[in-house]
């Protein structure tokens, strides 16, 4: 993209012309720079085995949480077995219809119509259209996956990856990462992340059995709370010894708390008899949260939080004085903020953003608060958060990491999109005399890169 072309037709930019055309250069120093990918949906064995994308629901919703939320909150499943049979199909027909209209709104927002046919053509996908009928567009898109699959390397060649982070469940093998691992297009390109929500919500459905499971995998029993956080503590490392650099946590609530061990053992031993109580099996949830900080502290995986869109509390009964995520937070910055713990919070939520994450992470080195990128929200909007976040925290703590857990055909315009929002809030802050012009470019670079900041760049970078 040259500058003229990005200044004509791209309302990502900010409007007054000297800090429009500073950001268009600012973009453009990062612009070719490959994609570090911090985690996405795309299971490992797609890529080892380039499996075929052969269906509309595998396409675009199956590997896409943001998605999947969306779906599920009209009451829509995202799941199915294969003997659900013409159920599966009839919901996931369903769930395309939602998701085309939400498309057709989100893309045909002014400053997404420049990546919208990039989008549109990488996915396979007709021409996002208001007057086109859905369902027709689903018969007609499985037609033809059905006829001509899509190969997920095609996908990953077209964004120009440094790094590609999948999520893994605690338990896989990761046999496909050691198959990656042997591959030399993909070779320490691809690593995992330890994602254990599943094994730390104890009022799941099949939880106890995914404890059992654990037991299996890693031959330390699960019946008490102690033999629960060994295994746990077996798994990470052995996510660790093979390139893991992350957990993550896509968690309904965060209400991360420390309960006195004899409470936290006494309600483990509840969970495993399955008569925990909807109170206590949150409380437990935040306790096993607040030990997977510990084990982040410990062996030094990063730990990610994903909370869904806001933080609307889910307290407890009888519980009072909950000031949203900053509260339900601070447990872990305050036991382990002075130790190893490093800790990334997302957040598609700019008002928590800027009145909540920001000042706790001012508070706290250890967390690094990364702004929001969405398609749908005002680009003036999204560069005002990211200039509080320079402004309060620095850019390497705020700048440079696109939560792009959107399915892999989105992915670059994800990060493209996130580095035009980047560069226009340093441009704005280059022009209010807050940074100076070599600043800002030095540390975009490094930020882009997820590398040491500009007073460290003489230090050799870290390996993939």
């Amino acid at each position: 993209m040259t500058s003229s072309a990005a200044t004509d037709v791209d309302p990502v930019w900010p409007v007054e012309p000297r800090v429009r055309a500073l950001a268009v250069e600012l973009y453009e120093s990062v612009a070719a720079a490959p994609l570090v990918s911090v985690h996405n949906g795309l299971p490992a064995r797609y890529l080892a085995e380039d499996l075929p994308i052969t269906d509309p629901m595998n396409l675009l919703i199956s590997h896409d949480q943001g998605i999947q939320a969306l779906l599920r909150g009209s009451g829509i499943r995202t799941e199915f077995a294969v003997t659900d049979g013409w159920r599966a199909e009839h919901a996931s027909r369903q769930a395309f219809v939602l998701l085309w209209r939400h498309l057709v709104v989100t893309l045909a927002q002014p400053w997404m119509r420049a990546d919208g046919d990039e989008t549109v053509r990488l996915a396979g996908l007709p021409p996002l259209r208001a007057d086109r009928d859905p369902a027709t567009v689903y018969d007609e898109l499985a037609a033809r996956l059905a006829a001509e699959p899509l190969y997920p390397r095609r996908l990953v060649a077209a964004a120009d990856l440094r790094r590609f982070a999948t999520s893994d469940d605690p338990t896989d093998r990761l046999r496909a990462h050691e198959q990656l691992a042997e591959d030399p297009a993909l070779a320490g390109r691809v690593v995992p992340t330890f994602s254990p929500d599943r094994f730390l919500d104890p009022g799941r459905r099949g939880w106890r059995t995914d404890a059992d499971l654990l037991a299996e995998v890693t031959g330390t029993g699960t019946d008490d709370l102690d033999g629960y956080l060994t295994a746990l503590r077996e798994r990470r490392r052995y996510f660790l010894d093979r390139g893991a650099l992350a957990s993550e946590h896509h968690v309904s609530d965060v209400a991360i708390r420390r309960l006195p061990h004899d409470d936290a053992v006494g309600l483990y031993r509840l969970a495993r008899s399955a008569e925990l109580l909807p109170d206590e099996a949150l409380a437990l949830e935040g306790h096993l949260l607040w030990e997977s900080g510990r084990m982040a502290a410990e062996d030094g995986l990063v730990m990610s939080l994903f909370p869904p869109a806001g933080f609307s509390p889910r307290t407890p009964s009888g519980s009072s004085g909950d000031h949203g995520v900053a509260d339900r937070v601070r447990p872990l910055l305050t036991d382990f903020g002075a130790t190893d713990l490093r800790l990334q919070l997302f957040t598609v939520d700019t008002d928590a953003y800027v009145t909540e994450i920001l000042p706790l992470a001012a508070q706290h080195p250890a967390l690094s608060a990364v702004p929001p990128t969405r398609f749908a929200d005002d680009p003036a909007d999204l560069r005002a958060v990211r200039a509080a976040a320079v402004s309060t925290v620095g850019v390497a703590r705020s700048l440079g990491v696109v939560d792009d857990m959107s399915g892999p055909f989105v992915m670059a315009v994800r990060h493209r999109l996130g580095r035009r929002l980047d560069a226009g809030a340093l441009a704005e802050l280059v022009v209010a005399g807050q940074l100076s012009e070599e600043e800002a470019r030095t540390d975009l670079v490094a930020a882009v890169a997820q590398r040491p900041a500009r007073e460290e760049l003489t230090v050799p970078p870290p390996g993939l």
